[in-house]
């Protein structure tokens, strides 16, 4: 969502799901609009990296992801 990001800065995101699309703000400001055909979904929160050891190089035990959350709400209309 922005090229200038510094590793370990907070970040405000929200997702907006509506009417067969999914608005993606980053720090207030919509950055993106998807279309999200669904008809039923769920939300979750966390660090996926989309790495696995049979696809991507370098690939070691040690490697992670790391994500730190400092609140998470969720609403439905």
């Amino acid at each position: 969502m922005t090229s200038n990001y510094q590793l370990g800065t907070r970040f405000q995101g929200k997702f907006v799901a509506h009417d067969g699309k999914v608005d993606v703000y980053y720090n207030g400001a919509l950055k993106a609009t998807v279309d999200g055909a669904f008809g039923s979904g769920y939300y979750k929160a966390g660090a996926y990296t989309q790495a696995n050891c049979n696809n991507s190089s370098p690939c070691d035990t040690s490697n992670y992801g790391q994500v730190a959350l400092y609140g998470v709400t969720v609403t439905h209309k």
